[in-house]
């Protein structure tokens, strides 16, 4: 039995013989150069180790110059690691100037939520979501999916909610283009019943043919009140082309706030015959009136008003 205890301690003192002296911790700085500057003048000089043998500086040198992917382990002061934040800001900047790759995107992210580094993070969340489909295909993401199936699935869900804000805002964007084309028609329609275009307007105007017409709308709403009168089919319901223009009638006389003296045609009809209408059909053009006015931002259209 003692034979074994003194052959352990042996051992022991052979591993510690190889295993060199660890680096010493770094010193608190002060803030007061002239405190320093005294202590160190007063302080004794340090003596130098000389201890330390050919073999445990060869050691060393092999540990910082050709230690690459070997097993290190690192002990810290009650696990501090100091200059953690400079670290970290080191490694966002030059994995953020084009360090990342679409192999190693997964990893970094992960690192940098457990580092607590958000930019980063936040940078690579955008990376993944964006090039969703090439991610899902690397090393990093299949064995996330197997360590971590929650950050993949939040990970998932976060693309999924992205796509509906997106497919949202196309939707709001044609909404738009929409109820403004539906104004600038507006404004077309009461051109061209009021003062005439080049090739269609009261019988009381002189048209000209050759001038310019400062609204976008008005070529197509030229040709669609020409297809309407000369239309046998012209009835509600009876031609596709008749039934939006019946539908622009009805929208004018929604939008018009003098319906007495309104050269368009058919708009104190409509207006009468509002108050007939369902209540359903009163509120849903209600609100393509409000629509199209919020669209533009004003509060009656400029086309309508008493001049």
């Amino acid at each position: 039995m003692t034979n074994m205890v003194n052959g352990h301690s042996k051992s022991l003192q052979n591993v510690n013989k190889v295993i060199p002296i660890s680096p010493p911790m770094p010193r608190s700085i002060s803030i007061n150069s002239s405190y320093d500057s005294k202590t160190s003048y007063n302080s004794k000089p340090r003596r130098q180790n000389n201890n330390d043998s050919s073999s445990k500086k060869d050691l060393w040198e092999r540990l910082f110059y050709q230690g690459y992917k070997a097993d290190v382990c690192i002990n810290t002061n009650s696990g501090v690691v100091y200059a953690h934040s400079n670290i970290i800001c080191e490694c966002e900047q030059k994995l953020e100037l084009g360090l990342l790759t679409m192999d190693n995107l997964v990893d970094v992210f992960q690192l940098a939520l457990l580092c607590d580094a958000p930019r980063l993070s936040l940078i690579c969340h955008r990376k993944i979501l964006k090039n969703f489909k090439v991610v899902s295909e690397s090393e990093g993401w299949k064995s996330m999916k197997s360590s971590h199936p929650f950050l993949a699935k939040e990970i998932i869900e976060s693309m999924i909610n992205e796509e509906n804000i997106k497919k949202e805002r196309i939707r709001k964007m044609n909404e738009r283009k929409v109820y403004l084309q539906l104004y600038e028609a507006m404004e077309a329609l009461v051109h061209i019943c009021k003062d005439g275009c080049r090739t269609i307007g009261p019988y009381d105007k002189d048209l000209r043919a050759n001038q310019p017409c400062k609204y976008s709308a008005c070529n197509g709403l030229e040709l669609l009140v020409r297809h309407f009168a000369a239309c046998k089919l012209r009835v509600p319901g009876g031609c596709v082309h008749c039934k939006r223009m019946w539908q622009l009638f009805e929208l004018h006389s929604r939008l018009c706030v003098n319906p007495n003296d309104c050269k368009v045609p058919l708009c104190r009809n409509f207006k009468e015959r509002i108050s007939k209408q369902s209540k359903k059909d009163e509120i849903r053009w209600k609100i393509l009136v409000e629509n199209i006015l919020r669209t533009k931002g004003i509060n009656i259209a400029s086309c309508f008003l008493r001049q």
